[in-house]
């Protein structure tokens, strides 16, 4: 079992409650704000990535203001939100991380998106005059009818995009991360809530973990996000519980 490596002693602990995993449909779960360390524990084999923190989630009316919803998109509070209400065409919600990322994984309060809508995702890209660009091989798991023409952000999902080779970082309000924006096609519905966002690991090289062992091990959560996870078959529980050092 690993051991941890910070000099500070453990202060807290906290877990979540059990979740049953699947084979084919990756799980996403952020990290507790303020917490550097997980202990993990699947009596089967399953598989598991740590993914990027989020650093910055701004919205940008097309009055020409920034809001910083950064702490209510991954403080994993049910009580704050990150707020799309009627997001018009020309707004903009923009993400940014340290490391590329394969997508974005919402999780939608009660308030979802019921307008038939599609989401215009784009990254920044480097030619001879860098400038935004739309990702390419979307999924848009928000969308219940699967087919990335219904409502999207109706329902808890995944929204990704094939990795661009010529991603590069660029400054958004002052911010400098590999960044996403996305728009709508048309308004979204009066009222809608994104309770809390997380970015998809940018490759599928899962790691492989042994069933009926507890893994341990502290993170730079600078850079750590959260955890990205699998069963390797059927559909055993994972049991997580987060840990916090002093200092």
């Amino acid at each position: 079992m690993a051991t941890r490596t910070y000099d500070a002693p453990l202060s807290d602990m906290q877990c979540e409650a059990a979740i049953t995993l699947s084979s084919t449909v990756p799980g996403y779960l952020n990290v507790i704000p303020g917490y550097r360390g997980v202990k993990l524990y699947c009596a089967s084999d399953w598989k598991l990535l740590l993914t990027p923190r989020i650093h910055r989630v701004f919205y940008y009316a097309a009055a020409g203001t920034y809001t910083d919803y950064t702490s209510e998109a991954i403080d994993k509070s049910t009580t704050t939100h990150v707020p799309l209400d009627a997001m018009a065409a020309d707004d903009y919600l923009y993400i940014g991380c340290k490391e590329q990322f394969l997508g974005l994984y919402f999780n939608i309060g009660t308030n979802v998106n019921a307008e038939t809508a599609t989401l215009d995702v784009e990254y920044w890209k480097t030619q001879a005059t860098p400038a935004w660009a739309d990702v390419t091989g979307d999924a848009d798991g928000t969308d219940s009818t699967g087919t990335s023409t219904g409502a999207t952000l109706e329902q808890d999902g995944v929204y990704t995009w094939t990795l661009p080779s010529d991603w590069i970082m660029n400054t958004v309000n002052g911010k400098e991360a590999y960044w996403i924006r996305f728009c709508p096609s048309t308004a979204l519905s009066a009222t809608v809530d994104v309770l809390e966002m997380m970015a998809v690991h940018k490759n599928t090289n899962y790691a492989w973990m042994e069933g009926g062992m507890v893994e341990a091990f502290n993170f730079d959560d600078d850079k750590v996000g959260g955890i990205q996870y699998l069963s390797v078959d059927s559909t055993p529980t994972l049991h997580v519980t987060w840990l916090k050092y002093e200092g």
